[in-house]
């Protein structure tokens, strides 16, 4: 698309980089040429199509240090959308031409579109010598944890050579989980560090107004570092340290539901059910199309022997599941077919085994490779042909 690409290029520097500039004077170089250090690394269309299923996009962070996203369609041309921002809950709406413009750490998401479809182009900015250092070790931390097959430490006691797997080293998963918490915790440092040194710079002009030229991101930009490493802390059956991390995690950002989830299974492993279920109802109660949440906590009330309210839960977390015309579901195909399983889990407890027997065969619809749903199904028919 050369005409497109020379007409953006063109655009960026003649009118959003000088809007850019203003608007974020701390992060963006202030001369004529300023524009020259900044730098579209990724820009795209975004359909949100009411009809297809792709309607909306999850509360979520930008890798970029800056975003912006311009209105390609008219406002009349579709009912709802608009980029939703988590800090004022609430969602943007803006036409053809107009642009919107935010710090990529900011969390945000596009809004459900009800009707129509609606069209904006959205580009990730990053500029020369800006660097957000809590972020980018943060990132290498996740990567380091992620890449050290964390998942298989729930399987196996690290570092006792007890693994099932012959192919695992255990001494070499410990080592990586290692390296990944100090990388988190060099990044919460980086955010503090760059705080202090903020406090300590900053000038006050002959107007009496404070002002700071750093061109270093400074403070912790966001809760991820905590997040990351209370997820860490929590898979190595540390509960404490885990609700401790998610707790401040929660201080940074109270309206992120991740956050808010993985707080309640930290509590659970605590065996504070109360706080627990305040905690998932809390995630649940922050996002319509959140159905892990509400999963969570039929769990929870099964364990304790609600199977009444575990039914209900599951219920509306099976309603929150997004599907389209076709019948296809918008979710992970494992987490809706162990919910559906969870469920008929429950109908059993309750003695509606039909019932439950829909939900098993649901759930093995939905992900053929899951064969607790085809187990029990297979176990409720077999025990009700006998009777």
């Amino acid at each position: 698309m050369p005409q497109t690409k020379e007409f953006f290029g063109r655009a960026c520097i003649e009118r959003i980089f000088p809007l850019l500039q203003k608007m974020y004077p701390s992060v963006c170089p202030q001369s004529a040429d300023g524009h020259r250090d900044f730098r579209v690394f990724s820009a795209k269309v975004l359909r949100y199509d009411s009809s297809r299923g792709d309607d909306y996009l999850g509360t979520h962070h930008d890798g970029s240090l800056l975003t912006f996203l311009v209105g390609l369609n008219d406002i009349e041309d579709y009912e709802g959308g608009g980029t939703y921002f988590e800090a004022i809950g609430q969602a943007i709406r803006y036409g053809a031409g107009h642009l919107c413009c935010h710090p990529g750490i900011v969390r945000h998401g596009g809004a459900k579109v009800t009707s129509g479809t609606r069209y904006v182009l959205a580009a990730w900015i990053d500029v020369h010598g800006v660097k957000e250092y809590d972020r980018q070790l943060c990132e290498e931390a996740d990567l380091t944890r992620m890449g050290g097959r964390l998942d298989q430490t729930l399987r196996y006691d690290i570092g006792t050579g007890t693994s099932s797997d012959p192919s695992i080293n255990d001494s070499k998963i410990v080592s990586r989980l290692e390296k990944a918490e100090r990388w988190y915790i060099y990044s919460l440092a980086a955010g503090e560090r760059y705080s202090r040194l903020d406090a300590a710079t900053d000038t006050t002009n002959e107007k009496g107004n404070v002002e700071n030229d750093r061109s270093a991101v400074s403070k912790l930009t966001s809760e991820n570092s905590w997040l990351g490493l209370g997820q860490l802390w929590l898979d190595q059956g540390r509960a404490v340290d885990a609700a401790d991390a998610f707790r401040n995690a929660l201080d940074l950002s109270p309206f992120n539901t991740r956050a808010w989830m993985s707080y309640g299974l930290a509590l659970v492993q605590l065996n504070e059910l109360a706080g627990a279920t305040h905690a998932f109802q809390t995630a649940a109660g922050m996002n319509d199309y959140d159905f892990d949440s509400l999963s969570n906590l039929g769990l929870l009330f099964s364990i304790q022997g609600k199977h009444e309210d575990a039914a209900k839960a599951f219920e509306s977390a099976v309603g929150r599941i997004q599907q389209g015309e076709d019948g296809s579901i918008k979710a992970d195909k494992r987490a809706a077919a162990e919910l559906y399983t969870n469920w008929g889990v429950t109908l059993c407890d309750l003695g509606k085994y039909q019932d439950a027997m829909v939900m098993f065969t649901k759930a093995v619809v939905i992900d053929k490779t899951f064969h607790d749903a085809a187990n029990n199904l297979k176990a409720v028919r077999d025990a009700l042909g006998s009777s």
